[in-house]
């Protein structure tokens, strides 16, 4: 099956930024991701929810309705798999076939974005977006995302076959409509700054938290979570762990089957970027252990190309 190699090196970029140690072709058709297993949200008139669940299955999303703008999306993966919530907001007249026509019919070798004819590029919402692993589910504020129309993806590779997800039917609408809905308040509160590791509370009780990142210059923030095998586990050694098990994502094959739910062992959500936020907000349910929270702005480079990740390490009893 083929993978669409023209989406590869922005997919790697948000897959590889989970790592911890920084301081800070086939011409098979895979068929069209916009037949008959994308449902249809509703805009117009409709009285928009401040959250919106958004499931993530093998393979398609099901979006509970539409948001009110300042609401929250709650990304919850049913399926086998990792899954990833690409965000694009349509342009006027643009359609999610014509989304998933470009990108079926792209060049994989092009420079050029095939979906920008279609695609707002600016402000960048989250394209190709953030990932949740099988089994957890956390929710975001979306209070960026403007009324309007927008598309969702999920660029991941398939197990054991390659063909990228939304080419087997994981694409869906999001309208978001007029409101005044808020965030959840946050019970923690973390402040990052470039060069330091994330100012807060390093210890928290099981259960569920509402968490606020705040950037104390100005940076975009993208939050992501990792859970360590034991409190001795080093950000290296789970670095090294993470290397390897994201590097099989690069396979033709796509990664083996079961890749998701090792993941999920490891990291349950990462690399959520909802349009340059310097304060994002999220809620997720924490088990007993030892985790490493980071909130990296992925678009930041060091002397040695690579992006700075702060981080803090917080044990839940």
């Amino acid at each position: 099956m083929t993978t669409n190699r023209r989406l590869w090196p922005l997919l790697l970029v948000l897959l590889l930024a989970v790592g911890l140690a920084a301081c800070g072709d086939d011409d098979e058709d895979t068929g069209s991701a916009s037949e008959d297993t994308t449902e249809e949200t509703t805009g117009g008139d409709a009285e928009g929810a401040d959250v919106v669940t958004i499931d993530m299955v093998d393979y398609g999303f099901d979006v509970s309705g539409p948001l009110a703008a300042g609401g929250s999306l709650q990304l919850v993966n049913s399926g086998e798999e990792v899954h990833m919530l690409a965000v694009g907001k349509l342009k006027e007249g643009a359609t999610l076939e014509d989304v998933t026509g470009a990108l079926k019919d792209a060049d994989p070798n092009a420079e050029e974005d095939p979906t920008a004819e279609f695609i707002e590029q600016e402000p960048e919402i989250g394209w190709p977006g953030g990932f949740v692993t099988p089994g957890h589910e956390v929710t975001f504020s979306a209070a960026n995302l403007e009324p309007g129309s927008y598309a969702l993806f999920c660029f991941i590779p398939t197990e054991g076959e390659g063909a990228p997800h939304f080419a087997k039917g994981m694409v869906n609408g999001l309208e978001v409509v007029e409101g005044d809905a808020e965030a959840a308040e946050a019970d923690v509160t973390y402040e990052a700054t470039a060069g330091k590791p994330l100012e807060g509370p390093a210890t928290l009780e099981a259960g569920e938290h509402t968490i606020e990142i705040s950037s104390a210059d100005g940076a975009a923030l993208e939050p992501q979570l990792v859970k360590a095998a034991s409190a001795d586990q080093t950000p290296d050694e789970i670095n090294e762990i993470l290397n390897e098990k994201f590097g099989a994502f690069e396979s033709e094959e796509g990664p083996a089957k079961g890749l998701g739910k090792e993941l999920a062992e490891l990291v349950p959500f990462a690399g959520f970027d909802l349009g340059e936020l310097t304060t994002v907000t999220f809620t997720y349910d924490f088990e007993p252990g030892v985790y490493y929270l980071a909130a990296p702005d992925t678009d930041a480079e060091d002397s040695e190309g690579k992006t700075p990740i702060e981080l803090i390490k917080i044990t839940v009893e």
